[in-house]
């Protein structure tokens, strides 16, 4: 699974706008990687929804998942959500500097979110 983006203290968990402010990451899998290691892990957290298929240059069926670092929150989400026009200038994702590939969700307590992403806009 591949983790490029970051959104600081989120406020979307479990698909309401809240109070509480977590770390969440965009997390982009195959389909069987989220049959298999997103899905499972997430039962009963997991809030779906049905958005249009998007597949990478080889052919493969990607999946998007906006997941709190605590594991209190994964949203499956559409591959454009980051990007929309409805952010203006105020996206709250930051990119990280560096891509993240991670085996397990449980693996994003261990991802550190620099200083300086706090408060910048996407893209940088």
């Amino acid at each position: 699974m591949r983790v490029v983006l970051v959104w600081p203290d989120c406020c979307l968990l479990n698909g309401a706008w809240t109070e509480r402010k977590v770390d969440s990451f965009w997390v982009e899998c195959t389909s069987e990687e989220a049959n298999t290691k997103v899905l499972p892990l997430a039962e009963g957290k997991i809030v779906r929804a049905f958005f249009p298929r998007h597949y990478d240059d080889a052919g493969s069926e990607k999946r998007f998942f906006l997941v709190a670092k605590d594991m209190s929150s994964v949203q499956e989400m559409a591959w454009y959500y980051p990007y929309a026009g409805q952010w203006d200038a105020y996206c709250p994702f930051r990119e990280l500097p560096q891509e993240v590939h991670i085996a397990d969700l449980k693996e994003l307590e261990n991802v550190i979110i620099p200083l300086s992403l706090r408060g910048r806009s996407f893209p940088s």
